[in-house]
């Protein structure tokens, strides 16, 4: 099904007539009559079965049947009364007080097609279901058309009940009702401004008067004088969304300024193409040479700062005040200077950034503009960079704040989807451009991530690499110097069996005898 029955006209529009967020009853008068009808069939039937002969049940007349018919008689007086009241209340007084303000009157509707199950599909499943039931009740002695119409007035107040519990349940009604709230509270400063408007209240209808006196004077009375210029100031304005409309005009016929177009909770990427074709270069270098000066003097005014902060400090521990006055006073100098020092040097810090990207910029552009020459290369793009390798470099603090970025976005993403359910208009197509924002952001930081953690862990291999060949060569140099060693000792020994053998022999003594010969005799 999916339906909202009976929209009411100009709804959204103007904070005269309420946007009734899914999963609620697009039109309350309805539910109210089926409540309402039910209700009053309930008391009848209890005050009958205790009075049944002062009411003329002399034969016995059935509870049921009596419960039955009662509710169809006062289903039919009920939503008679309803759709009345309704047709003469916007009639009467929404429709001028649209008309009045110069905002786009949407017509009525009995129904509509939405995207969530809501309260009337709630409704029509009751009314549905306690029409069929209705064929099964042959023994109860009623007419056939209040077994009809009081069975189906009692199935849509059990739908209509219990998808109210069911949408409480699950969670979908609540910001609607609070939405609701908040709409309900800026709608009534709208009475104040039609009561102060007496040649508009005038024109309005003895009952219509009355209407706007009750809500204007006993319920926004109490509002101090400011909340009627600046409602948000006083949360009269939160979750509810202001009306669809380029230029608003108040009840007393006084047009507003348009408001500022919205722009997107993200800054918007730019061209880096375009950008650097639409460089004047000569401009730009005039300013940066100004941005310079005002930078070298941001750093004196700095370092100014900084003396004086410090001479306070000494000062302060040195000479220590007594009276807590002259204390807190001590204090607060060095605070308010810490403070100006910490922006100076931002405002320093921030212009150094500027002149460093716009000088990118200006050599981007003149190596794009050498690329018909031959020129071009990837090397004449990258502005002066002296403390980092960028094919060496281990990208892990990369890496985390980009990563700070992307859970960021996953914030943001949850909390513009809680946004979007109760939204409507205008607000809702812009919560909807910001969401499909940060998908995107989210995109590319997943892609950022994916490649700096690949080339981590290739710079990771390549030191493990570098480290693994480096001990190769280490134990290499030490197998060689062990050989080394080991053939110089080799060659001691032998030189000394040598000597041994040239060496005379003295008298008295044998020569040594040779293992390795045989013995002479």
């Amino acid at each position: 099904m999916v339906f909202r029955l009976f929209v009411q006209p100009g709804e959204g529009k103007h904070w005269i007539v309420p946007k009734r967020h899914e999963p609620l009853a697009a039109n309350a008068t309805l539910q109210n009559s089926v409540i309402a009808s039910t209700a009053i069939a309930a008391g009848y039937t209890s005050y009958a079965r205790n009075f049944s002969k002062r009411l003329g049940y002399n034969n016995g007349q059935s509870i049921p049947g009596i419960f039955i018919r009662s509710s169809a008689r006062a289903g039919i007086w009920c939503a008679c009364v309803g759709a009345v009241a309704n047709w003469y209340y916007h009639y009467s007084f929404t429709a001028p007080v649209v008309l009045l303000s110069g905002v786009e009157h949407t017509p009525y509707k009995i129904w509509e097609r939405t995207e969530k199950y809501t309260v009337d599909d709630g409704f029509l499943a009751g009314a549905g279901l306690g029409l069929a039931s209705a064929l099964f009740l042959r023994r109860i002695p009623i007419s056939w058309w209040a077994k009809f119409v009081g069975m189906g007035n009692l199935g849509a107040f059990t739908g209509v009940t219990a998808s109210h519990a069911w949408f409480h349940y699950k969670g979908e009604r609540q910001p609607s009702v609070a939405a609701l709230e908040e709409w309900h509270k800026r709608r009534n400063l709208e009475f104040h401004w039609v009561y102060w408007n007496k040649l508009f209240m005038s024109k309005l209808s003895p009952a219509a008067q009355g209407y706007v006196i009750l809500n204007g004077i006993f319920k926004s009375n109490s509002l101090p004088e400011e909340a009627y210029q600046t409602p948000e100031k006083f949360g009269i304005v939160g979750i509810a969304d202001s009306p669809t409309s380029d230029e608003s005009t108040t009840a007393d016929g006084t047009t507003e300024q348009p408001e500022i177009p919205y722009t997107g909770y993200y800054t918007k990427p730019y061209d880096h193409a375009e950008n650097l074709r639409n460089i004047d270069v000569q401009n730009t270098r005039e300013k940066m040479a100004d941005m310079e000066i005002e930078k070298k003097n941001l750093w004196k005014e700095s370092e100014f700062i900084l003396t004086e902060m410090v001479k306070r400090q000494y000062d302060y521990c040195h000479t220590t005040p007594t009276e807590e006055d002259e204390r807190q006073r001590c204090q607060r100098e060095i605070q308010i200077l810490e403070i100006s020092y910490n922006r100076i040097r931002l405002d320093a810090d921030y212009l150094d950034r500027k002149l460093l990207l716009w000088e990118k910029s200006l050599k981007q552009k003149a190596a794009w503009a050498s690329e018909a020459d031959g020129g071009g290369k990837l090397e004449q793009w990258f502005p002066k960079i002296t403390r980092v390798n960028p094919d060496t470099h281990d990208p892990t603090l990369s890496i985390q704040e980009v990563t700070k970025t992307r859970d960021q976005l996953v914030k943001d993403i949850a909390n513009f989807q809680e946004q979007e359910k109760t939204a409507t208009g205008t607000n809702k197509a812009n919560i909807k451009q910001d969401l499909e924002d940060a998908r995107t952001l989210l995109r590319a930081a997943d892609r950022i991530v994916f490649e700096l953690e690949k080339r981590a862990k290739l710079v990771e291999g390549t030191k493990s690499t570098e480290k693994t060949e480096e001990q190769s060569h280490r134990e290499e140099v030490t197998t060689e110097k062990a050989v080394e060693k080991g053939k110089d000792e080799i060659k001691q020994v032998e030189g000394k069996g040598t000597e041994d053998v040239q060496k005379p022999v003295e008298k008295g003594k044998a020569r040594p005898s040779n293992d390795m010969e045989p013995s002479k005799p």
